[in-house]
């Protein structure tokens, strides 16, 4: 993925990633979305703040994941 890709796209390609690997981290996210750890960063923040996304980061797995398992309609 490059970073010209919309930004709506990277956001559901990342939430795909969120959903199906075990905890990625931000740099496991950025690397295989081609695309900077700073622009994962802000795009969960996104998700989390202004699109009520319920991500949550485990510091014992240092990863990403969706609370509940599951995510309502978004994106």
């Amino acid at each position: 993925m490059t970073a010209n890709r919309p930004t709506i796209a990277r956001l559901k390609a990342e939430r795909e990633l969120i959903r199906a690997l075990r905890y990625p981290s931000a740099s496991e996210l950025a690397r295989r979305l081609e695309i900077s750890s700073k622009t994962v960063y802000r795009d969960i923040d996104l998700l989390r703040d202004q699109l009520s996304v319920p991500l949550g980061f485990s510091v014992a797995n240092r990863g990403w994941f969706v609370r509940g398992g599951r995510v309502a309609i978004w994106l």
